[in-house]
């Protein structure tokens, strides 16, 4: 009993943080295309700077000057677009155990250990090197992901893995 109950505390871990993964990840898609929709547009308004600057043969004009605001404007976007990239994916990380844990959590969601003195950190975006490899499109996942982080195809299900072992061990 003790067993199923430890194994169910670390499947919930797991599917808290794969949730909060995938929520941060899904932002952060969406943060990184506004700041890509960006830098095309500085590059349109620095082309169009250069056409002003050729047609005109150098003399000085105020037209630039709207285009200077604009690029200005979206390069200062694109620099509040990363700091909030960046505190999307600060955690605390819990002393006892590790574990990257959300930054309103007091308590690790892992071992339960406080983590009020902890101060955030940058998660370590470490690419995974071990763990389910995709059949689809040869992607290396976590171990625990159900889907492919690159083409969203569906892995074999750890929880079936793991059974299959247990099985194993059972029957032998």
């Amino acid at each position: 009993m003790e067993f199923l109950g430890r194994m169910m505390d670390s499947f919930s871990t797991a599917g808290q943080d794969v949730a909060k993964k995938a929520k941060n990840a899904t932002e952060s898609v969406k943060l990184n295309n506004q700041m890509k929709a960006n830098e095309r547009m500085i590059k349109k308004l620095i082309y169009q700077v250069g056409m002003i600057c050729f047609e005109n043969q150098g003399k000085e004009c105020g037209e630039y000057d709207e285009l200077f605001q604009e690029i200005n404007r979206l390069k200062l976007e694109n620099r509040q677009i990363q700091d909030e990239i960046q505190e999307m994916t600060m955690e605390r990380i819990c002393p006892q155990c590790g574990f990257g844990n959300g930054r309103e959590v007091n308590f690790c969601i892992r071992c339960g250990t406080s983590l009020r003195n902890v101060n955030l950190a940058a998660e370590a975006s470490v690419p995974v090197t071990h763990g389910k490899t995709c059949k689809n499109c040869g992607a290396v996942n976590e171990q625990e992901a159900l889907f492919c982080v690159e083409c969203g195809t569906r892995l074999k299900s750890y929880i079936q893995k793991e059974t299959n072992r247990r099985t194993e061990e059972y029957d032998s």
